[in-house]
C-alpha cells in the first residue's frame, strides 16, 4: 500500500535537478562554454556500487525504513540511466537543458509492521513520465518538473520545482536546494486515502484533496581516486494540510538521508571537464 519516504521519482528527480545545476560552477569559470555534463550521471560508460537509505515515512506508526540495494548509472550521449530511471536529454544550452524521464514509482507494503496500518489495500507499483526543465547562473538555478504516472495505476500528477546553489568544498561539491512539490488529489488520495472498506474505528474513510508539499535537501559529493564517488543527501518535506489530516498519518513531514558509493568503470570521476 504504501511508498518509501523518499519515493525513486523523488529521489531522481531531485538528484537530477542537483546534478543539472551543478554543472553551473563550470560556467562560472568560463561562460562561454556549456557545462559537459548535465544529470546526475556525470561520467559516460556505467557506474555501480552499493546504496543505504534511511527513511521515515511519517505514517502512522512507521517511522523508520532502512534499506541496502545496489546503484547502478550509466551515460551515453545524451541518454542517462540513474538507479532505475531512465532520461534522455531533448534539448540542451549555455543555460538550459531539458529532459524527458520514465521513472518506476515503487512501493513497499507496511502494513506488516504497523498495525495502525493493518487492512489497508496493497497498490501497484506504476511508472512516472514527464520532463525536466532546468536553467541556471552563475547564482545557482533553478528547475520545473512535470511528470504523470503513465500507467494508469492512480492517475496522478507530479509537479516539481526547487532552486538549488551548488558550492565548492573540500575537493567536493555541496547542494542545498529548496522547492516546493505538488501533488494532485489523486496520487495523494493513492498513498494517504482510506477506502471506505479499510475503516475502522480510529481509521475513519478519508479522500484528501491535492496538496503543495514545502522541499528541502542537502546532498554532498565527493570524488576520490580515479574512478570512486561518494555521495550523501539528507531530504524533507513537510506534508501538505491535505496530507497532514489523513488518519494513517501521524506526523507533519517526511525524512530521509542517502548514502552511496559508486566505481565508474567509464572516465575518470574526479573528471569535471571543460
Amino acid at each position: 500500500m504504501l511508498r518509501p519516504a523518499f519515493s525513486t521519482s523523488r529521489a531522481l528527480t531531485v538528484a537530477l535537478l542537483a546534478g543539472l545545476l551543478a554543472s553551473q560552477a563550470c560556467l562560472a569559470e568560463d561562460d562561454k562554454n556549456p557545462p559537459t555534463y548535465s544529470t546526475p550521471v556525470k561520467d559516460e560508460g556505467v557506474s555501480v556500487g552499493p546504496a543505504v537509505s534511511d527513511a521515515d515515512p511519517g505514517y502512522a506508526g512507521d517511522h523508520h525504513q532502512l534499506t541496502v540495494y545496489p546503484w547502478f548509472t550509466y551515460r551515453n550521449g545524451h541518454f542517462f540511466v540513474y538507479g532505475l530511471g531512465t532520461g534522455y536529454e531533448v534539448a540542451t544550452g549555455q543555460r538550459y537543458i531539458l529532459s524527458v524521464m520514465a521513472v518506476p514509482q515503487i512501493q513497499r507494503r507496511s502494513s506488516s509492521d504497523s498495525p495502525q496500518l493493518s487492512g489497508l489495500k496493497y497498490r501497484p507499483w506504476s511508472i512516472d513520465g514527464g520532463a525536466n526543465l532546468a536553467v541556471w547562473s552563475n547564482f545557482g538555478g533553478m528547475a520545473l518538473g512535470v511528470f504523470h504516472d503513465i500507467l494508469d495505476r492512480n492517475n496522478g500528477m507530479t509537479v516539481r520545482f526547487g532552486y538549488f546553489l551548488p558550492i565548492p568544498v573540500g575537493g567536493g561539491e555541496i547542494s542545498p536546494s529548496i522547492g516546493v512539490t505538488w501533488e494532485n488529489s489523486n496520487l495523494t488520495n493513492y498513498y494517504y486515502g482510506v477506502d471506505p472498506s479499510e475503516a475502522r474505528p480510529g481509521r475513519p474513510a478519508y479522500s484528501p484533496a491535492s496538496a503543495a508539499n514545502p522541499t528541502a535537501q542537502l546532498k554532498y559529493e565527493h570524488p576520490f581516486g580515479d574512478h570512486w564517488r561518494f555521495s550523501a543527501e539528507l531530504s524533507y518535506m513537510r506534508f501538505g494540510s491535505a496530507i497532514r489530516s489523513s488518519p494513517i498519518v501521524d506526523e507533519g513531514s517526511t525524512r530521509s538521508i542517502q548514502v552511496t558509493l559508486l566505481y565508474s568503470f567509464g572516465q575518470s570521476s574526479s573528471s569535471t571537464g571543460n
